[in-house]
């Protein structure tokens, strides 16, 4: 006999020890900046923290980060032996420039990946959970020697598309399933013709088609439903106070953007110029791009020379890692300029998803801003359908439509960027050498 086993260490002792630190508890239990009227800085503007401040007031605000991890091999593993589960959390009283910081980022639990796919990622959430409702009650910890009742709440579970949707209950690969998006009921039609008015998923209708599933009478059915809804199952995290996750799972700009929709343009334009039109050849482009000034505090930034391979692979991307991908696409205009591409309607589309990735890197957003986004975006969506007519949309350019409520729910995108919780990582990848 052999038990499977996971670490876990105490959501709630690890509050406890930082309080311990006197510097670390005011900073914890600060008064949240915000925003002036009209204008969105932190979660703390946002709709979300707003509506559980108004239900009841938490002294501390916890985001929780789930993703996996291949400690073994940094390029991949197809086989997924030696992946592991990792579950941080920080907290976002902390101001911003605190709450990046590694140290500011802890790790309730840690567990194989074979584990969760064996058990179900409701039995490692399952402590979690528990330490959640106790802090949800208010929880009694030792400040400054003297005894405090902080009461906290669960403000947002980030990650990118995979992780969150098996946290939420959804399919975790969204390509073999018929409703494309965890926010609404999209599908490949609607992906097409860059629906507007696809109708959002609210937590008690996501209920009622978990529950039609678990009532399903025989397995072909259930696989059927599953399928149609997008869902799996029904989450342990509703077993929260306040839980909704139809409503608090943000979209990533990392993974969105710069790991999918920035990759997938950038390479459609490029084969344009490059394969296609033949205005310049990809080692004049690689050229110019080596030429292009890096500070020496963003060298690791610089972006890679792109492979004639890649540009003519069947794949949807570029080799470039998403700090680099940032990068190229602040470059591409002046590259492209300095080969000669000047008033063209793909340099103007590039510009575009610029001046889109500007505003969502932007510390502090207006609500009218917002507004124009969401047309922004629209339109950047058009115009691809009408120069990439053999092309396909994709649920991340879908994902794109969602940033203007995510940022009404939770302020700008790089407040809960999962940058810095991936950052994260390398704390633990560096072990496997040693």
């Amino acid at each position: 006999m052999k038990s499977d086993t996971f670490m876990y260490v105490p959501l709630l002792k690890t509050i406890q020890s930082l309080l311990q630190n006197t510097r670390i508890a005011t900073l914890m239990q600060g008064n949240p900046n915000v925003a002036p009227a009209g204008f969105y800085f932190d979660y703390f503007d946002g709709r979300i923290y707003q509506q559980l401040e108004t239900q009841q007031h938490s002294d501390l605000a916890i985001v929780l980060y789930f993703d996996e991890i291949d400690v073994c091999n940094p390029l991949g593993s197809k086989s997924g032996k030696n992946k592991l589960a990792m579950f941080y959390f920080a907290i976002a009283n902390m101001e911003s420039r605190f709450r990046s910081k590694l140290q500011a980022i802890h790790l309730p639990a840690i567990a194989k990946s074979s584990m969760v796919k064996k058990y179900g990622v409701g039995a490692i959430l399952q402590p979690i959970i528990e330490d959640m409702q106790k802090l949800q009650g208010g929880h009694e910890f030792t400040f400054d020697n003297e005894p405090c009742v902080l009461v906290g709440n669960l403000l947002a579970y980030v990650g990118d598309t995979p992780a969150p949707n098996i946290l939420g209950g959804f399919k975790e690969s969204v390509g073999g399933s018929f409703s494309k998006c965890r926010e609404c009921f999209c599908t490949t039609d609607d992906l097409k013709n860059v629906s507007e008015c696809t109708p959002k998923r609210t937590l008690d209708d996501h209920v009622d088609k978990c529950r039609e599933i678990n009532r399903a009478d025989t397995e072909y059915q259930r696989h059927n439903l599953s399928t149609f809804y997008g869902i799996t199952r029904i989450s342990s995290l509703l077993d929260i106070h306040n839980c909704d996750v139809c409503d608090m799972i943000p979209q990533d700009f990392m993974h969105v953007i710069l790991e999918g929709v920035a990759r997938y343009e950038v390479k459609e334009v490029l084969k344009k110029f490059i394969i296609e039109q033949k205005l310049f050849s990809l080692s004049q482009f690689n050229s110019v791009l080596g030429e292009q000034p890096v500070p020496y505090f963003e060298i690791d930034k610089k972006p890679s020379e792109i492979q004639l391979c890649n540009l003519n692979s069947d794949d949807n991307k570029i080799r470039q890692l998403a700090s680099q991908m940032l990068t190229l696409i602040k470059f591409l205009p002046f590259v492209l300029s300095s080969l000669g591409v000047d008033n063209n309607v793909y340099l103007r589309f590039l510009v575009d998803l610029l001046a889109i990735v500007n505003i969502l890197l932007s510390p502090i957003i207006a609500s009218g801003m917002v507004v124009c986004l969401r047309h922004m975006i629209y339109t950047h969506l058009d115009n691809f359908a009408s120069l990439f007519p053999d092309r396909p949309i994709l649920p991340k350019q879908h994902y794109m439509t969602h940033f203007p409520q995510t940022i009404v729910k939770y302020g700008p995108p790089m407040r809960y960027s999962c940058m810095r919780f991936e950052a994260k990582h390398r704390c633990f990848k560096r072990l496997a050498p040693k």
